[in-house]
């Protein structure tokens, strides 16, 4: 079999191709690491290692965060050691454990802890380890992440203010109904015994 001989441009071609996707490769990278530090500044942040649950059960998961307003990815932990650095957390990626997932909240800062608990619950056969989080940028270990999934959504601390602001005017109506029925019924009286 005659082989062709290896030409110095197919040589220098090749070359100057990994090159250009190595640059490619760093830019990617560095946007990577952008969107790592944006969804670190976010309300709150929680990590998780999900890689334990079943694919169907991660693209579920996903569909549910979506609808609550979190963003659920998987991230590279080099990566996310660069951008803990550049958000200013001073976290030691190397001690946490697994893969990490991080899910990120839109609006309400317990929500992805809140969807991490109910997922743990839904799939106790499966072991789900709460890595820890970030709430307005402070570190949370696994231990405050699951406190903070206890505590009452955004949604259910509006309804308990409005319940508390109302509860005062219907407590007053109802007197002010009170008084304008004993009226009615002394102006009944009266009338009645006039006739």
């Amino acid at each position: 079999m005659h082989k062709e001989p290896v030409s110095r441009i197919s040589v220098v071609d090749r070359e100057q191709q990994r090159t250009e996707d190595m640059a490619k490769t760093r830019v990617r990278k560095e946007e990577e690491i952008k969107e790592y530090v944006s969804q670190l500044k976010a309300p709150s942040t929680v990590m998780a290692d999900l890689s334990r649950l079943k694919v169907n059960n991660i693209n579920a998961f996903r569909r549910k965060a979506e609808g609550e307003d979190v963003s659920v990815r998987v991230v590279k932990k080099t990566l996310l050691a660069i951008a803990f650095k550049e958000a200013g957390v001073e976290v030691d990626v190397k001690t946490l454990p697994g893969s990490i997932s991080l899910l990120v909240a839109g609006s309400d800062a317990v929500a992805p802890a809140k969807l991490l608990a109910e997922l743990r619950k839904a799939h106790k056969d499966v072991e789900i380890p709460v890595i820890g989080g970030l709430l307005e940028e402070a570190w949370l270990d696994a231990a405050a992440v699951e406190a903070l999934s206890k505590m009452p959504s955004k949604q259910e601390m509006l309804a308990k203010v409005v319940g508390t602001i109302n509860a005062p005017l219907s407590g007053f109506v109802g007197v002010l109904n009170g008084n304008l029925r004993n009226l009615v019924q002394v102006l009944n009286a009266i009338k009645e015994a006039k006739a």
